[in-house]
């Protein structure tokens, strides 16, 4: 540094030139044409630092965010493969590892609560649903899963208040529609179970959908609504085939259809692979009496149509045969199409009794008069149109005279056997009680009544809707 007056050399710091006197103030250098001075440049540099500082905050922000959101997301699927594999233990580990890193994630709370609750701990899986409801208190899956927890501890009431905030929220909540619908089964308010497990039906899984079909058929059955029982009762067995409860229930529902086939047949499935129990056996015992009495009605009803056949088919023979005797000149030699039309028609009286199957011994032995006597009333139809076709010159006449006796000897020892089994069977009164069962005037309940079993089994079966 120099003096700017005289030119000597100046320390730094000096006020003064000792040579001169003169006063060494310095003053700044004057800026470089185009150029710009330095305090500029520092703030220039500090702004750029400080966008590379901000620019790299919000870098690592949004790096880390979506890494823990990917975390999150990752842990959350083993969570859940944890829960579906039944490794209950590591999912609740693993869940509330996620609800402690990001307690505002609802299904990290939901997945929590499901693992406790598979591990029957209600009260962590409450505990876990009351903690996450101070975030999400808008969230209907949580106030039905609370409700959920509370109904399976048997806390109707509390259960119903949790159902019916989710519902508030959410009236097509699938869970919550679910368990109202059971708590109003329980309180035997069926027309409103009916309503709710409709909605709780759509979109629900193979365990569920058995439980509210089972729970509607229930309440279709309270209210006496036995066809749309069945449905449900069937539509509950096509998920699982070996719930002996349930076709226990959709056997009684045959019963009140008067559908004792059905029940006979569900009877005889379930016993393959279900333990016999007291309730069972009796059950068992009433179907298959009401079957027997169902299937013996049915039977003498068809037979008596073949009967009033073979009688048309009889008499119009009866009436041909005293026509010749009194006349044969106007029938030898001739084609009678009346003969050959009774011909025909003894074929579908065999056929007829051929086509029955008795379901018991006095039956069928009654049965085999009819076909046998059946049979012979088509062979002596032909045999009349053979002989009457020939003409005056047949020389088996002696024949067909043996053949007529035959027959109407045959045909006396039937209407014997009818006339006995009309006074030993009453077979007028079994006929008209099946016309009642087929118009519906008589119920299964009518006929256990009349076969002097009990009103009621002797048991009942428990019902069974809620999973073990």
């Amino acid at each position: 540094m120099k003096c700017d007056k005289c030119g000597a050399e100046l320390r730094e710091g000096l006020k003064f030139c000792p040579e001169c006197g003169a006063n060494t103030t310095a003053k700044p250098a004057p800026a470089a044409t185009g150029g710009s001075n330095r305090p500029p440049l520092k703030i220039q540099d500090n702004w750029k630092l400080f966008i590379l500082i901000v620019g790299g905050a919000i870098a690592f922000y949004f790096l880390s965010a979506g890494y823990m959101a990917f975390s999150s997301h990752r842990g959350q699927k083993l969570a859940e493969q944890r829960l579906r594999t039944g490794q209950y233990e590591s999912c609740e580990e693993q869940a509330a590892k996620l609800t402690r890193r990001r307690p505002k994630n609802l299904q990290a709370w939901l997945l929590l609560a499901e693992c406790r609750s598979a591990q029957d701990d209600s009260d962590g899986a409450l505990e876990a649903v009351d903690k996450a409801v101070k975030w999400h208190k808008k969230s209907a899956p949580l106030h039905s899963m609370r409700g959920e927890i509370l109904y399976f501890k048997n806390d109707y009431p509390e259960s119903e208040k949790s159902l019916l905030k989710a519902l508030e929220i959410d009236e097509n909540d699938r869970r919550a529609n679910q368990h109202m619908g059971l708590i109003r089964l329980h309180d035997k308010k069926h027309k409103e179970a009916v309503s709710y497990l409709g909605k709780a039906l759509k979109g629900a899984g193979r365990k569920d959908s058995i439980r509210i079909n089972h729970a509607l058929g229930e309440s279709y059955f309270a209210m006496s609504d036995f066809e749309n029982a069945q449905k449900s009762f069937l539509a509950a067995l096509a998920h699982d085939l070996n719930r002996s409860d349930i076709s226990v229930r959709l056997i009684e529902t045959y019963l009140a259809l008067n559908k004792f086939k059905e029940a006979k047949k569900e009877v005889d499935r379930i016993s393959v692979f279900t333990d016999e129990t007291p309730y069972l056996a009796s059950l068992r015992a009433r179907v298959y009496a009401l079957a027997e009495r169902v299937e013996t009605i049915e039977y003498v009803m068809k037979r008596k149509d073949c009967d009033q056949n073979f009688m048309i088919v009889y008499t119009e023979m009866q009436g041909f045969i005293n026509r010749l005797n009194s006349r044969a000149g106007s029938f030898m030699g001739k084609q009678i199409p009346e003969l050959t039309e009774m011909a025909e028609n003894s074929k579908k009286v065999y056929d007829c009794y051929q086509s029955l199957a008795p379901k018991s011994e006095y039956y069928y032995l009654v049965h085999t008069k009819c076909l046998s006597t059946a049979s012979l009333l088509g062979e002596t139809a032909a045999s009349l149109d053979g002989y009457v076709r020939s003409g005056d010159n047949n020389p088996d006449i002696q024949g067909i005279a043996e053949q007529l006796r035959s027959f109407e000897k045959r045909s006396q020892e039937l209407f014997d056997v009818w006339a006995k089994e009309q006074r030993e069977m009453k077979i007028d009164e079994l006929i008209e009680q099946g016309r009642k069962i087929e118009s519906g005037e008589i119920k299964a309940a009518d006929l256990i009544l009349d076969l002097g079993l009990p009103a009621e089994p002797e048991t009942k079966e428990p019902e069974k809707i809620d999973p073990e």
